[in-house]
């Protein structure tokens, strides 16, 4: 950058960026939120032209998000969301292909990169519309089983059920086993008649004699 026809401005105050105040009405020594600038050592100029990188996407979309991706191997991928749900990926300088297309259309995504893998939060820009994914430079995978969290509905459900009796009802049979062919055994009886022992032993008693009538009339 030439400084032909510049000249020195001197500068005590060294305050950086200031954006609450009108350019115009900044002291000297603070800078206004400049773009489309270049800065160089001791010296600012207007930036170099842009140049389109990529060809124009299908359906003429909007781009919605663009971040760098950094496989295991370091190899720098772009990835791009336009706002017809597809996500890109440049596969060589250039040129981008198509990883997925089924996406929530005119969704915006915030992602990061973790153990070679690019982690993709999808939201309308506010809350979450879409399924959380994961990109591994060949699998585009979700990350959970469901999807963004929601609130519970809940309605009144009235339902009617006929109850009839029919005719054809089934009922519980009882199915009777084979004979097992075996014989029972009976426990053994014991005889009416039994001596008990006592102890200690009790004397027999003896019977009297019968009584023998002698009276005169009884002969």
């Amino acid at each position: 950058m030439t400084t032909a026809g510049s000249f020195d401005a001197p500068i005590e105050i060294f305050g950086g960026l200031v954006t609450d105040m009108s350019p115009a009405d900044l002291p000297h020594g603070v800078s206004p939120d400049c773009q489309d600038v270049i800065f160089s050592n001791g010296g600012v100029a207007t930036r170099p032209g842009l140049q389109a990188l990529f060809g124009p996407l299908a359906g003429n979309p909007t781009v919605n998000y663009v971040k760098t991706y950094e496989t295991l191997s370091a190899t720098l991928r772009t990835m791009v969301l336009d706002s017809n749900g597809v996500l890109y990926k440049e596969t060589i300088p250039g040129t981008l292909s198509s990883i997925a297309t089924a996406l929530v259309p005119n969704a915006f995504a915030n992602s990061t990169t973790l153990f070679g893998r690019e982690y993709l939060a999808i939201s309308d820009g506010k809350t979450g519309n879409d399924l959380p994914r994961q990109y591994d430079d060949t699998n585009f995978d979700r990350v959970s089983q469901g999807g963004p969290g929601a609130g519970p509905t809940v309605v009144d459900e009235n339902v009617t059920v006929a109850i009839s009796a029919s005719p054809t009802a089934r009922f519980p049979s009882l199915r009777r086993q084979p004979p097992h062919n075996l014989r029972t055994s009976r426990a053994p009886r014991r005889s009416p008649l039994r001596a008990e022992a006592q102890w200690p032993p009790q004397p027999q008693r003896s019977r009297p004699p019968p009584r023998m009538d002698l009276s005169p009339g009884s002969l």
